[in-house]
Protein backbone atom coordinates (compact mmCIF):
# COMPACT_ATOMS: atom_id res chain seq x y z
CA UNK A 1 0.00 0.00 0.00
CA UNK A 2 1.51 3.03 -0.77
CA UNK A 3 0.37 5.24 2.57
CA UNK A 4 2.21 2.39 4.61
CA UNK A 5 5.31 2.10 2.10
CA UNK A 6 6.16 6.12 2.28
CA UNK A 7 5.87 5.15 6.46
CA UNK A 8 8.49 2.64 6.46
CA UNK A 9 10.86 4.60 4.20
CA UNK A 10 12.09 6.18 7.40
CA UNK A 11 13.94 9.48 6.40
CA UNK A 12 13.80 9.41 2.85
CA UNK A 13 10.19 8.40 3.04
CA UNK A 14 9.68 11.64 5.14
CA UNK A 15 11.59 13.65 2.96
CA UNK A 16 9.83 12.18 -0.22
CA UNK A 17 6.36 13.55 1.41
CA UNK A 18 7.78 16.76 1.76
CA UNK A 19 7.61 17.57 -1.74
CA UNK A 20 4.71 16.68 -2.69
CA UNK A 21 1.32 18.30 -1.75
CA UNK A 22 -0.95 17.09 1.45
CA UNK A 23 -3.59 16.80 -0.80
CA UNK A 24 -1.87 14.82 -3.43
CA UNK A 25 -0.42 12.18 -0.63
CA UNK A 26 -4.08 11.81 0.69
CA UNK A 27 -5.53 11.13 -2.44
CA UNK A 28 -2.90 8.20 -3.15
CA UNK A 29 -3.56 6.84 0.13
CA UNK A 30 -7.38 6.58 -0.25
CA UNK A 31 -7.01 5.76 -3.91
CA UNK A 32 -4.96 2.58 -2.22
CA UNK A 33 -7.66 1.33 0.45
CA UNK A 34 -10.43 -1.12 -0.94
CA UNK A 35 -13.63 0.90 -1.12
CA UNK A 36 -16.72 0.52 0.75
CA UNK A 37 -20.39 0.55 -0.84
CA UNK A 38 -21.09 3.58 0.60
CA UNK A 39 -17.78 5.11 -0.54
CA UNK A 40 -19.08 4.05 -4.33
CA UNK A 41 -22.34 5.57 -4.50
CA UNK A 42 -21.69 8.45 -2.61
CA UNK A 43 -19.39 11.24 -4.70
CA UNK A 44 -15.84 12.63 -3.41
CA UNK A 45 -16.60 16.05 -3.28
CA UNK A 46 -14.19 18.83 -1.81
CA UNK A 47 -16.24 21.66 -0.31
CA UNK A 48 -14.77 23.98 -2.90
CA UNK A 49 -16.33 21.45 -5.65
CA UNK A 50 -19.46 21.70 -4.40
CA UNK A 51 -22.13 22.69 -6.80
CA UNK A 52 -26.62 23.04 -6.93
CA UNK A 53 -28.40 21.46 -9.65
CA UNK A 54 -31.49 23.65 -11.32
CA UNK A 55 -34.06 22.00 -13.41
CA UNK A 56 -36.60 23.94 -14.71
CA UNK A 57 -39.37 23.01 -16.66
CA UNK A 58 -40.69 25.04 -19.37
CA UNK A 59 -44.02 25.49 -21.22
CA UNK A 60 -45.47 27.66 -24.12
CA UNK A 61 -46.84 29.85 -21.32
CA UNK A 62 -43.64 30.47 -19.24
CA UNK A 63 -41.70 30.49 -21.74
CA UNK A 64 -41.26 34.35 -21.92
CA UNK A 65 -39.46 34.73 -18.66
CA UNK A 66 -36.49 32.20 -19.63
CA UNK A 67 -33.43 34.52 -21.08
CA UNK A 68 -34.37 36.99 -17.88
CA UNK A 69 -34.31 33.89 -15.37
CA UNK A 70 -30.90 32.49 -17.02
CA UNK A 71 -28.80 35.56 -16.35
CA UNK A 72 -29.26 35.58 -12.91
CA UNK A 73 -30.24 31.89 -11.71
CA UNK A 74 -26.62 30.08 -10.30
CA UNK A 75 -23.17 30.47 -10.81
CA UNK A 76 -20.79 29.24 -13.28
CA UNK A 77 -20.17 25.83 -11.48
CA UNK A 78 -23.63 24.93 -11.30
CA UNK A 79 -25.36 22.85 -13.60
CA UNK A 80 -28.72 23.90 -15.21
CA UNK A 81 -30.73 21.10 -17.13
CA UNK A 82 -33.75 22.66 -19.59
CA UNK A 83 -36.67 20.46 -20.42
CA UNK A 84 -38.75 22.42 -23.25
CA UNK A 85 -42.34 20.71 -23.41
CA UNK A 86 -42.97 19.20 -26.70
CA UNK A 87 -46.18 20.98 -27.08
CA UNK A 88 -43.88 24.52 -27.62
CA UNK A 89 -43.23 25.09 -31.31
CA UNK A 90 -40.14 24.56 -32.73
CA UNK A 91 -40.05 28.02 -34.09
CA UNK A 92 -40.52 29.56 -30.48
CA UNK A 93 -37.54 28.47 -29.23
CA UNK A 94 -34.78 29.94 -30.78
CA UNK A 95 -36.30 33.48 -29.74
CA UNK A 96 -36.02 32.70 -26.24
CA UNK A 97 -33.41 30.33 -26.31
CA UNK A 98 -30.97 30.49 -29.32
CA UNK A 99 -27.88 28.88 -27.79
CA UNK A 100 -26.47 27.57 -24.18
CA UNK A 101 -25.67 30.19 -22.64
CA UNK A 102 -22.93 28.40 -20.94
CA UNK A 103 -21.36 24.78 -20.65
CA UNK A 104 -23.37 24.45 -17.62
CA UNK A 105 -27.02 24.33 -19.08
CA UNK A 106 -27.89 21.52 -20.71
CA UNK A 107 -31.19 19.71 -22.36
CA UNK A 108 -32.89 16.94 -20.61
CA UNK A 109 -34.26 14.98 -24.37
CA UNK A 110 -35.91 13.71 -25.93
CA UNK A 111 -38.64 16.19 -25.40
CA UNK A 112 -41.95 15.34 -23.73
CA UNK A 113 -45.54 16.52 -23.51
CA UNK A 114 -46.35 17.33 -20.59
CA UNK A 115 -50.13 18.40 -19.03
CA UNK A 116 -50.95 19.78 -15.47
CA UNK A 117 -52.43 17.80 -12.85
CA UNK A 118 -50.97 14.36 -14.57
CA UNK A 119 -48.49 12.59 -13.92
CA UNK A 120 -46.11 12.93 -16.56
CA UNK A 121 -44.95 16.37 -14.96
CA UNK A 122 -43.51 14.03 -12.21
CA UNK A 123 -42.08 11.55 -14.39
CA UNK A 124 -40.83 14.22 -16.18
CA UNK A 125 -38.91 15.11 -12.68
CA UNK A 126 -37.70 11.88 -12.06
CA UNK A 127 -35.78 11.84 -15.16
CA UNK A 128 -34.38 14.89 -14.49
CA UNK A 129 -32.94 13.99 -10.82
CA UNK A 130 -31.35 10.77 -12.69
CA UNK A 131 -29.73 12.44 -15.86
CA UNK A 132 -28.14 14.88 -13.06
CA UNK A 133 -27.36 12.41 -11.02
CA UNK A 134 -25.25 10.21 -13.62
CA UNK A 135 -23.77 13.69 -15.12
CA UNK A 136 -22.78 15.57 -12.42
CA UNK A 137 -20.85 14.01 -8.75
CA UNK A 138 -20.66 17.07 -6.65
CA UNK A 139 -23.82 19.05 -6.90
CA UNK A 140 -25.42 18.69 -3.35
CA UNK A 141 -29.25 20.13 -4.03
CA UNK A 142 -31.51 19.89 -6.59
CA UNK A 143 -34.00 22.27 -7.05
CA UNK A 144 -36.98 22.07 -9.88
CA UNK A 145 -38.50 25.31 -10.80
CA UNK A 146 -40.34 26.86 -13.80
CA UNK A 147 -39.53 30.02 -15.56
CA UNK A 148 -42.85 31.66 -13.46
CA UNK A 149 -39.94 31.67 -10.96
CA UNK A 150 -37.29 34.52 -9.65
CA UNK A 151 -35.03 34.04 -7.36
CA UNK A 152 -34.43 35.90 -4.72
CA UNK A 153 -30.61 35.44 -3.83
CA UNK A 154 -27.86 35.85 -5.93
CA UNK A 155 -26.15 32.60 -7.20
CA UNK A 156 -23.47 33.03 -4.26
CA UNK A 157 -25.80 33.16 -1.92
CA UNK A 158 -27.86 30.67 -2.92
CA UNK A 159 -24.39 28.32 -2.17
CA UNK A 160 -23.48 30.35 0.97
CA UNK A 161 -27.02 29.39 2.39
CA UNK A 162 -27.46 25.68 1.11
CA UNK A 163 -23.58 25.08 1.62
CA UNK A 164 -23.54 26.16 5.18
CA UNK A 165 -22.76 23.65 8.01
CA UNK A 166 -26.55 23.86 9.03
CA UNK A 167 -28.01 23.27 6.09
CA UNK A 168 -25.44 20.97 3.91
CA UNK A 169 -27.31 17.68 3.98
CA UNK A 170 -31.17 19.66 4.34
CA UNK A 171 -34.06 19.86 2.63
CA UNK A 172 -36.90 22.24 2.04
CA UNK A 173 -40.63 21.41 1.01
CA UNK A 174 -44.37 21.63 2.13
CA UNK A 175 -46.16 18.61 3.43
CA UNK A 176 -49.72 19.05 5.09
CA UNK A 177 -53.04 16.32 4.93
CA UNK A 178 -55.39 16.55 2.15
CA UNK A 179 -57.57 14.49 0.04
CA UNK A 180 -57.32 12.83 -3.47
CA UNK A 181 -59.31 14.20 -5.98
CA UNK A 182 -59.99 11.73 -8.93
CA UNK A 183 -59.79 11.94 -12.62
CA UNK A 184 -63.33 11.23 -13.96
CA UNK A 185 -63.24 7.38 -16.50
CA UNK A 186 -59.77 6.46 -14.67
CA UNK A 187 -58.97 3.22 -12.80
CA UNK A 188 -56.20 1.65 -11.48
CA UNK A 189 -55.94 -1.97 -10.70
CA UNK A 190 -57.41 -2.69 -6.92
CA UNK A 191 -54.59 -3.24 -4.75
CA UNK A 192 -53.22 0.25 -5.99
CA UNK A 193 -56.28 2.44 -5.09
CA UNK A 194 -56.23 4.97 -2.79
CA UNK A 195 -60.47 5.42 -2.14
CA UNK A 196 -60.99 8.31 0.04
CA UNK A 197 -57.73 8.04 2.12
CA UNK A 198 -56.28 10.91 3.61
CA UNK A 199 -52.73 11.53 1.71
CA UNK A 200 -50.07 14.43 2.22
CA UNK A 201 -49.91 17.32 -0.12
CA UNK A 202 -47.84 20.27 -1.09
CA UNK A 203 -46.47 22.53 -3.92
CA UNK A 204 -44.95 21.32 -6.48
CA UNK A 205 -41.71 22.83 -6.26
CA UNK A 206 -38.66 21.88 -3.59
CA UNK A 207 -35.40 21.97 -2.51
CA UNK A 208 -33.69 18.46 -2.40
CA UNK A 209 -30.62 17.19 -1.12
CA UNK A 210 -28.46 14.97 -2.82
CA UNK A 211 -30.14 12.23 -1.04
CA UNK A 212 -33.39 12.69 -0.95
CA UNK A 213 -33.20 13.32 -4.88
CA UNK A 214 -31.17 10.09 -5.22
CA UNK A 215 -34.20 8.37 -3.20
CA UNK A 216 -37.49 9.68 -5.15
CA UNK A 217 -35.77 9.51 -8.38
CA UNK A 218 -35.28 5.44 -8.02
CA UNK A 219 -32.10 5.48 -8.72
CA UNK A 220 -28.37 4.13 -7.46
CA UNK A 221 -28.50 2.18 -4.08
CA UNK A 222 -32.23 3.17 -3.11
CA UNK A 223 -33.71 -0.23 -4.08
CA UNK A 224 -36.82 1.37 -1.35
CA UNK A 225 -36.81 4.00 -3.24
CA UNK A 226 -37.42 2.56 -6.19
CA UNK A 227 -39.88 0.63 -5.46
CA UNK A 228 -42.08 3.29 -3.52
CA UNK A 229 -41.80 5.47 -5.80
CA UNK A 230 -43.01 3.57 -8.42
CA UNK A 231 -45.99 2.09 -6.45
CA UNK A 232 -46.84 5.71 -5.46
CA UNK A 233 -46.46 6.79 -9.22
CA UNK A 234 -49.05 4.18 -9.87
CA UNK A 235 -51.62 5.16 -7.23
CA UNK A 236 -51.07 8.42 -8.10
CA UNK A 237 -51.55 8.37 -11.80
CA UNK A 238 -55.75 8.79 -11.44
CA UNK A 239 -55.30 11.60 -9.08
CA UNK A 240 -54.99 15.31 -9.58
CA UNK A 241 -51.93 17.29 -9.40
CA UNK A 242 -49.72 14.25 -8.55
CA UNK A 243 -46.83 16.27 -8.77
CA UNK A 244 -48.21 18.00 -5.40
CA UNK A 245 -48.08 14.59 -3.98
CA UNK A 246 -45.82 12.03 -4.95
CA UNK A 247 -42.54 13.01 -3.11
CA UNK A 248 -44.65 14.28 0.16
CA UNK A 249 -46.20 10.71 0.16
CA UNK A 250 -43.02 8.91 -0.67
CA UNK A 251 -41.27 10.45 1.72
CA UNK A 252 -43.98 9.69 4.22
CA UNK A 253 -44.66 6.69 3.49
CA UNK A 254 -44.09 4.37 6.43
CA UNK A 255 -42.04 1.88 4.86
CA UNK A 256 -39.59 4.71 3.62
CA UNK A 257 -36.36 5.26 5.27
CA UNK A 258 -37.14 7.37 8.92
CA UNK A 259 -33.50 9.12 8.31
CA UNK A 260 -35.09 10.96 5.81
CA UNK A 261 -37.46 12.41 7.50
CA UNK A 262 -34.85 14.20 9.43
CA UNK A 263 -33.03 16.05 6.60
CA UNK A 264 -36.35 17.37 5.27
CA UNK A 265 -38.27 20.59 6.68
CA UNK A 266 -41.85 21.89 6.01
CA UNK A 267 -41.11 24.80 3.94
CA UNK A 268 -40.90 25.15 0.20
CA UNK A 269 -38.99 28.59 0.67
CA UNK A 270 -41.16 30.38 -2.24
CA UNK A 271 -43.18 33.77 -1.72
CA UNK A 272 -46.63 33.23 -3.07
CA UNK A 273 -49.83 35.36 -2.86
CA UNK A 274 -52.50 33.71 -3.64
CA UNK A 275 -56.26 35.20 -4.02
CA UNK A 276 -59.03 34.92 -1.39
CA UNK A 277 -61.15 32.99 -3.51
CA UNK A 278 -60.34 29.28 -4.29
CA UNK A 279 -58.14 29.28 -7.68
CA UNK A 280 -55.51 27.24 -9.64
CA UNK A 281 -53.37 29.73 -9.93
CA UNK A 282 -51.47 32.55 -7.68
CA UNK A 283 -51.41 36.24 -8.33
CA UNK A 284 -49.09 37.33 -10.97
CA UNK A 285 -46.21 39.67 -8.95
CA UNK A 286 -45.72 42.44 -11.24
CA UNK A 287 -46.82 45.71 -9.49
CA UNK A 288 -43.92 47.17 -7.55
CA UNK A 289 -46.41 48.86 -4.83
CA UNK A 290 -48.54 45.66 -3.68
CA UNK A 291 -46.24 43.49 -3.32
CA UNK A 292 -42.87 44.72 -2.94
CA UNK A 293 -42.58 45.23 1.03
CA UNK A 294 -44.57 41.87 1.60
CA UNK A 295 -41.55 40.21 -0.65
CA UNK A 296 -38.70 41.56 0.68
CA UNK A 297 -39.48 40.60 4.32
CA UNK A 298 -40.80 37.21 3.64
CA UNK A 299 -37.30 35.09 3.85
CA UNK A 300 -38.10 33.34 0.59
CA UNK A 301 -35.53 31.71 -1.60
CA UNK A 302 -37.57 31.92 -4.64
CA UNK A 303 -40.94 34.23 -5.88
CA UNK A 304 -43.90 33.43 -8.41
CA UNK A 305 -45.82 33.74 -10.23
CA UNK A 306 -44.14 35.78 -12.72
CA UNK A 307 -45.34 35.91 -16.97
CA UNK A 308 -43.84 38.63 -18.87
CA UNK A 309 -40.07 39.73 -17.78
CA UNK A 310 -41.48 43.58 -19.79
CA UNK A 311 -44.36 44.21 -17.22
CA UNK A 312 -42.35 42.51 -14.47
CA UNK A 313 -39.52 44.89 -15.25
CA UNK A 314 -39.39 47.37 -12.13
CA UNK A 315 -39.95 44.54 -9.76
CA UNK A 316 -37.86 42.57 -11.02
CA UNK A 317 -34.71 45.02 -11.22
CA UNK A 318 -35.55 45.87 -7.84
CA UNK A 319 -34.93 42.16 -7.09
CA UNK A 320 -31.77 42.13 -8.70
CA UNK A 321 -30.65 45.76 -7.26
CA UNK A 322 -32.27 45.04 -3.57
CA UNK A 323 -32.09 41.33 -2.60
CA UNK A 324 -29.20 40.00 -4.72
CA UNK A 325 -25.81 40.11 -3.17
CA UNK A 326 -27.72 41.70 0.24
CA UNK A 327 -26.46 40.42 3.75
CA UNK A 328 -30.26 41.56 5.10
CA UNK A 329 -31.93 38.82 2.66
CA UNK A 330 -29.45 36.13 3.59
CA UNK A 331 -30.08 36.71 6.83
CA UNK A 332 -33.89 36.61 6.39
CA UNK A 333 -33.52 33.49 4.09
CA UNK A 334 -31.17 31.29 7.42
CA UNK A 335 -33.77 32.55 9.95
CA UNK A 336 -36.87 31.64 7.86
CA UNK A 337 -34.76 28.66 6.85
CA UNK A 338 -34.14 27.57 10.49
CA UNK A 339 -37.80 28.27 11.55
CA UNK A 340 -39.34 25.62 9.91
CA UNK A 341 -39.88 22.16 11.27
CA UNK A 342 -38.13 19.27 11.18
CA UNK A 343 -40.64 16.44 9.68
CA UNK A 344 -39.40 13.94 12.11
CA UNK A 345 -40.56 16.37 14.76
CA UNK A 346 -44.10 15.69 15.82
CA UNK A 347 -47.07 17.63 14.83
CA UNK A 348 -44.85 19.22 12.22
CA UNK A 349 -46.87 17.66 9.36
CA UNK A 350 -50.78 19.41 10.03
CA UNK A 351 -53.66 20.18 7.73
CA UNK A 352 -52.88 23.87 6.20
CA UNK A 353 -53.85 26.43 9.12
CA UNK A 354 -51.08 24.30 11.29
CA UNK A 355 -48.46 25.73 10.34
CA UNK A 356 -49.08 29.58 10.10
CA UNK A 357 -46.05 31.10 9.37
CA UNK A 358 -46.19 29.30 5.81
CA UNK A 359 -49.44 30.88 5.27
CA UNK A 360 -49.54 34.23 6.90
CA UNK A 361 -45.71 35.52 7.29
CA UNK A 362 -44.08 33.86 4.82
CA UNK A 363 -44.93 32.76 2.03
CA UNK A 364 -48.67 32.81 0.75
CA UNK A 365 -50.05 36.41 1.75
CA UNK A 366 -53.93 36.13 1.55
CA UNK A 367 -55.40 39.68 -0.28
CA UNK A 368 -57.67 41.53 1.90
CA UNK A 369 -61.01 42.57 1.19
Amino acid sequence: MVCTKALWFGIPGVLALLVISFDIYLSLCLNSLPLTGAQLSKPQCYPSQRSIAYFIQISDSNIQMLPRLLSVLGTWSDDILLHFDARINHTLIPQYYPSPSSARVSLLEPRQYLEWGKISLTENTRAAMRDMLNHSQCWTHFIAMAPSAYPLLSGSDFHRVLHSTRFLNASFGQFYDSKPLFWPDCDVEESLRLKNKAIKKGEGWFIWSRNVAEYLSGSGRQESGQKIGTEWSMKLSCIKAPDELFAQNVILDDRSQSSLRDEIRNDHMYYIVWPMKATKHPNILHNVTKYWNSLQMSGSMFARKFVSAIDAKELLDKIDLELHFSETQVHRVLSRMQSACILSQQNCVGNTTFIPYQYDVFTAYKEVG
